[in-house]
This record gives C-alpha cells, structure tokens and sequence, in this order.
C-alpha cells in the first residue's frame, strides 16, 4: 500500500487485459490467484480493482464488492489466507467458495481470491473433512494446484486458476 509499491508494479500486458475481459465479459465466475507469500496475489488484485474501476483498495480492506465499469457485479478476496473482521479465514473461505461447491454459481457475480498454496490445500482438506468426500469445486481446486493432467479442474469453464509461481518478473521465459 505504500506509494514506492503503487510506482513499482508493473502491469503484465496481455495477461491482465485478458484478466480484465473475463470479468467485464463474464467469461469466468471464480477466478484464484495462488502462490507463494510476497509473490504479489494481493498487489495484482488492488490493480485489478483499479482498472475495473473498483476503486482504490487498501490491503487492509480484504473484502471488496463493487460494480466494475462494465457493470459487472464483483467480489474480492485479498487475503484467503488471513482472518478478517472478526472472523477466521475459513469462515470468509467458506462463505466466499460456497456458491461454486457443487459447479457453476447461478449469481452472475464474479469472485476473485488471492490465497497462498499451503492455506488452500488446508481449506480443500477441512471441507473434505467436513462433508465426507471432496466437493466438485474441492476436486478440481485440488487437481489444479498439482497440476494433474485430465483433472477435473482443467476444464473447468467457470474457474480461471492463475498459479503465480510461474510467471516471471524478470527476463524471458521459452
């Protein structure tokens, strides 16, 4: 949130003009950013909220609703990781995942979490704790953090899965 971090990021072209479309375009309804800590979910989303004109966004705020400037209805997660508001993060997890558990949402709202690695294998572990069995959304999330060829998730038109693990910051991958 400090002004050095606002002047330093640099946007990814392509990638995030894409990120912007499926929104404004409904193309997806659940989009994750996963990775490691300091890998910049959070930084991505606060820049994403501004170009949707969502807004400005403090990393503070965690939970940010709004209407994008092509009006689509929009949910963000900054932070899946961390409690917030007096509540625990499984509890902001839970109700945040729970309209896509058994596929698709019926609300035409779109949801963006930012959540490292490790908390997203433990929430996948509690709600197939919790339920008996995994749920769609559990399965899918699951085979895409481990990147199982033929998963479930792999072809899941609702679900954008951005791992930033593998982008680069720096030089040029081939």
């Amino acid at each position: 949130d400090s002004p050095f971090a606002i002047d330093t990021y640099v946007r990814t072209p392509g990638f995030e003009d894409e990120l912007e479309k499926d929104i404004e375009e409904k193309r997806v309804q659940l989009i994750i950013f996963c990775g490691n800590a300091g890998d910049g979910k959070t930084a991505l989303l606060q820049h994403l909220a501004t170009s949707i004109k969502l807004g400005d966004t403090q990393s503070s705020s965690r939970i940010i609703k709004g209407t994008s400037k092509g009006g689509t209805q929009v949910l963000m997660n900054l932070d899946g990781s961390a409690s917030w508001g007096g509540r625990s993060a499984d509890e902001l997890l839970n109700e945040f995942l729970e309209p896509f558990q058994d596929g698709p949402s019926a609300s035409d709202a779109v949801h963006l979490l930012a959540i490292n690695d490790g908390r997203l294998l433990e929430w996948i572990s509690a709600v197939e704790y919790s339920k008996g069995s995994p749920t769609p959304l559990a399965q899918s999330l699951y085979n895409l953090l481990l990147e199982i060829p033929n998963g479930t998730g792999k072809n899941e038109s609702h679900i954008r899965f951005v791992n930033l693990n593998d982008r680069s910051l720096v030089g040029r991958i081939d």
